[in-house]
């Protein structure tokens, strides 16, 4: 038994309801991996910088490599093995957060969890065009971005079991709360 499912386990056995279990295991694990988080967005941003300074200073030097695909590179199997866990680890029952749904094992007959999803995912541009909050990180809005999730979530998303839905839309808000608050 691997340290994620049983954390899991220990999870479900507090909360006694699978749709609280993994949003709340999504966000402690989001919350451990801030700190790496930040320092990849840090990195990202100095090197962005230097190649800024680097070109109006028209000089031959070579920005030194980010740190940010080596953050990358570690947290990757972190989300990973979340991944797995949530697609092996939920039985068939549903979840009082999401009445709708009666198994967690299919995927979200009303694709309620997809629009969700999508708006999430289209959050931080909006609100950018907006002038809501002021990042140059988050591109502007264009029709593109909004074409590219909305294919994807019919595509892809609608497809999953509910709780893998639920695990995406979770680290999707996450991730979108850090683009709005870490402003690095």
């Amino acid at each position: 038994m691997s340290l994620f499912t049983h954390i899991f386990d220990l999870f479900y056995s507090v909360t006694n309801d699978y749709g609280l279990t993994i949003i709340a295991y999504t966000l402690l694990v989001r919350l451990a991996m801030l700190p790496l988080t930040i320092k990849q967005k840090k990195s990202m941003g100095k090197t962005k910088n230097l190649v800024n300074k680097t070109k109006l200073q028209s000089d031959n030097k070579q920005p030194k490599p980010s740190l940010a695909p080596l953050l990358l590179f570690v947290q990757a199997p972190i989300y990973i093995m979340m991944f797995r866990v949530f697609s092996t680890n939920v039985v068939s029952t549903g979840s009082f957060l999401l009445p709708w749904i009666t198994n967690l094992s299919s995927p979200d007959p009303y694709y309620i969890l997809p629009i969700l999803y999508i708006i999430i995912q289209l959050m931080p541009n909006f609100l950018v065009s907006l002038d809501i909050i002021k990042n140059a990180s988050v591109p502007k809005f264009s029709k593109s971005m909004i074409v590219l999730p909305v294919i994807m979530s019919v595509l892809f998303i609608s497809k999953l079991p509910a709780s893998l839905c639920l695990y995406m839309l979770t680290n999707n808000f996450a991730s979108t709360l850090e683009k709005i608050f870490i402003n690095v």
